[in-house]
């Protein structure tokens, strides 16, 4: 594997048993991250981004989710092979997530500082306090436990004074509806990074902000990956900010991949008709009433998805074949731009 290469999914295919049957959420899903790359995921709702992202942390709730196929590999490891208390080490140390609405990520009862304190304590060598702990030394163990909380008290200071939370020692201490969205969005990015992860997962973390706050989270991502070194997968609909803020974009639909490039060829010259048809209907300064053109139909129902290629009921392009066979492997076009699609078999 590529030393820098980060994460490399291969052929993933996940289903969901349902009371109706069993969903095929992802099929045979092809993804790569690089260090130190911001990669946007888009498409509809319901074309399996953040099951790809959790797929990664391997947080997909078995049952009802099974992964059939494929490989994940972090670091040249696949994350699918390791046991249960490997993969909390992995995520408590390299791995870090934040979703899109900060209100339901905190707990209303603790201040910040307590919620900080206890992950990042988690997260923390505590083999001093346990070897204590097994010598059964009660008055050598609570200064020991006393010292930790200490030590995580100032990375949770040091981690909100990173994000831009100002007056962060007596903010601490307050408690999450004392925040506003945006603020709470940064504490929850504090919290996450806390660990030094190798991988954010950002999964649509803007959504919930107005559009002055979105630019200023935006910002302090890329910030940080500078300061860092951070890989981010950001998951988004918004290809506003797909186009500012990723360097890669992998368009996602009915659980495959079906597009993948830097964000300037994706943008200017998409290839695939799903992304041609998501690029239509972004309006513009030019755009008049009535012009903008949308996808016709729906995401399909993926308890019964179409034959063959899953978009050809809705591509201006089907060919009787995309109705009959699996649209093959993404091909190369441009030097690091695949498709998946028959127009370039």
């Amino acid at each position: 594997m590529d030393n820098d290469l980060l994460v490399e999914i291969k052929d993933l295919r996940l289903n969901f048993r349902t009371f109706d049957g069993i969903s095929k959420v992802l099929n045979r899903v092809n993804l790569k991250i690089w260090r130190g790359d911001i990669l946007g995921l888009v498409g509809e709702t319901g074309c399996g981004k953040t099951m790809t992202a959790l797929s990664i942390a391997r947080l997909i709730p078995c049952p009802p989710g099974e992964i059939v196929g494929g490989e994940v590999f972090f670091e040249g490891e696949d994350v699918l092979r390791k046991t249960d208390e490997e993969m909390r080490l992995l995520r408590a140390q390299k791995l870090a997530m934040i979703f899109q609405d900060p209100t339901t990520s905190l707990n209303p009862v603790f201040t910040i500082g307590d919620q900080m304190i206890d992950i990042i304590g988690s997260r923390t060598d505590t083999s001093k306090a346990s070897r204590l702990s097994m010598l059964g030394v009660l008055s050598n163990l609570v200064p020991a436990i006393r010292a930790l909380r200490r030590e995580a008290r100032e990375r949770a200071l040091e981690m909100l004074e990173r994000v831009g939370i100002g007056d962060a020692s007596e903010r601490i201490d307050d408690y999450p509806h004392q925040f506003s969205g945006g603020m709470r969005q940064r504490v929850l990015i504090a919290t996450a990074l806390s660990g030094t992860p190798s991988l954010l997962i950002a999964d649509e973390p803007t959504t919930a902000l107005d559009v002055s706050i979105q630019a200023q989270i935006l910002r302090l991502i890329e910030e940080l990956v500078e300061e860092l070194n951070l890989s981010v997968l950001l998951i988004t609909h918004n290809l506003g900010v797909v186009a500012r803020t990723c360097q890669r974009v992998a368009v996602m639909y009915a659980g495959v991949v079906v597009e993948s490039g830097s964000a300037i060829d994706v943008f200017k010259n998409p290839k695939h008709p799903y992304t041609v048809g998501l690029m239509r209907a972004i309006p513009t300064f030019d755009t008049k009433r009535g012009e903008i053109k949308g996808i016709p139909g729906s995401v399909p129902n993926l308890l019964n998805p179409p034959p063959g290629c899953r978009f050809h009921p809705r591509c201006e392009h089907a060919m009787p074949r995309c109705a009959e066979e699996p649209p093959p492997a993404p091909r190369e076009i441009r030097p690091a731009h695949e498709v998946s699609c028959f127009l370039y078999s």
